[in-house]
């Protein structure tokens, strides 16, 4: 009987914490004639997750550090944590600009901005996405056949609407 509520709006199968969290898909934050931006986010629920069951385990073994090897289980709970900071702290921004004429993709890691990878428009075909197993990557062909690619591989949404807005600001259709 209570969950006919939910039905109705439309929110069983939905899980609730992923409310609770920003969408990792990819997303176009601005778009105009002379500039687009489309930015990668961070995941913040599958870091949540990382560091949750990290601090669950270390708990554990807290609690009970008698039976077990604790040296193994931190190493083992190190790439946890360090997996579920990096997913909390990572994000990626695609900037095409008309102005400098340039395609600028600047990542962040760690929280640390890495060095700014910068291409002309000028050598960019158009976009695509390539799917593979289940997950989608955008894809950004070049004039001489090779591939940039300004986020990772995964199943989170966004690929094809931020590739049609990079062919739309290139003005270029890619190829059926």
């Amino acid at each position: 009987m209570g969950w006919e509520i939910y039905r109705r709006l439309g929110l069983i199968g939905v899980l609730p914490i992923k409310t609770m969290f920003p969408s990792p898909a990819l997303r176009v934050v601005e778009s105009t004639s002379s500039r687009l931006v489309i930015v990668d986010p961070p995941n913040y629920l599958l870091g949540a997750i990382l560091l949750i069951v990290g601090i669950l385990v270390g708990g554990f073994l807290l609690k009970f550090k008698g039976q077990a090897n604790v040296r193994l289980m931190y190493i083992v709970l190190l790439p946890v944590f360090i997996g579920g900071i990096a997913f909390l702290t990572s994000n990626t921004v695609v900037e095409l600009s008309k102005d400098s004429g340039n395609l600028t993709i600047s990542r962040r890691r760690f929280g640390f901005s890495q060095s700014a990878s910068v291409t002309s428009l000028k050598s960019l075909r158009f976009a695509t996405v390539e799917t593979s197993r289940g997950a989608r990557r955008l894809a950004l062909i070049t004039n001489t056949g090779g591939v940039i690619h300004p986020s990772g591989a995964a199943a989170r949404g966004g690929e094809y609407e931020a590739a049609n807005a990079i062919n739309d600001f290139l003005g270029v259709r890619p190829p059926q």
